[in-house]
């Protein structure tokens, strides 16, 4: 049948306004999914260096960290050493990643330690994990040291993980003998002082009435040492009082005490 053009013109303007507005929804939509396809991924970069930022932070405070930072599995297998625990025990990262903490476990510790840790598993009892304690470690040379050892555990989604935080205490334990050594000994002659003789005494009494045992007290006095001091300095004097406190203790038993009154 016969159409006029004016009506064929008229549809195809139709037909093409209605694919132009197509394209022009599929061109917004490809638009609009490309920005969210990029923006994306900007995201999970932007969140990925997040990550990896946060992980480079804490990798340094752990490798700077002044104390000894050790991770270890369920199988109490090491994951982590730092370089603190690495100058305390004399061992590199890499010699002792992979290996049982037991390397560094003396006697009598050194069987019962992977025992803690899944004893811990089983019934979340602390026994030496959650808590300060003072113990004892080995150096790789055998030495023994004195450590103060707190440990945490949490269980990830791979498996728990535990964190040994270990602080050498040698020092702290050599000033604490200084110190004692300092408050019951005479600090010239280098046997026991008075404050020790009046605390030891009573408790020597109180031992020997309980038992019913014998107890000896000697008492020394220099005769004429005012004398010595005045006539040959207190140089002299001093050097009187060590030579007889030296030659006391060379004469007396493990058992028995000297001591300056």
């Amino acid at each position: 049948s016969f159409h006029p053009a004016e009506k064929l013109f008229s549809g195809a303007k139709a037909l093409y306004e209605s694919f132009l507005l197509i394209g022009i929804i599929l061109s917004l939509l490809i638009a609009v999914s490309l920005w969210l396809y990029t923006g994306l991924k900007l995201g999970n970069l932007e969140a990925n260096q997040v990550l990896q930022q946060k992980d480079a932070l804490v990798h340094n405070i752990v490798e700077t960290a002044f104390d000894g930072i050790i991770t270890i599995n369920e199988r109490a297998i090491i994951s982590s050493f730092n370089e603190a625990a690495s100058a305390m025990f004399g061992y590199k990262a890499e010699e002792v990643i992979g290996k049982n903490i037991n390397i560094i476990v003396p006697e009598p510790h050194h069987e019962a330690h992977d025992s803690y840790i899944q004893r811990y598993i089983e019934t979340l009892e602390p026994h030496i994990i959650g808590k300060p304690r003072e113990l004892e470690a080995q150096h790789k040379s055998g030495k023994i040291l004195p450590i103060e050892l707190r440990i945490s555990g949490k269980e990830l989604d791979s498996g728990w993980i535990f964190i040994s935080m270990i602080h050498d205490i040698q020092e702290r334990i050599e000033m604490q003998k200084d110190l004692e050594k300092m408050a019951t000994t005479d600090g010239l002659t280098e046997v026991f002082n008075r404050a020790f003789f009046t605390r030891q005494i009573e408790h020597e009494f109180s031992r020997a009435r309980r038992y019913k045992l014998n107890l000896s007290l000697v008492l020394l006095d220099i005769d004429f040492f005012k004398a010595v001091n005045d006539e040959f300095g207190h140089p002299a004097g001093d050097a009187m009082l060590i030579a007889i406190a030296k030659a006391t203790k060379q004469v007396s038993r493990d058992i028995d005490f000297v001591t300056r009154y």
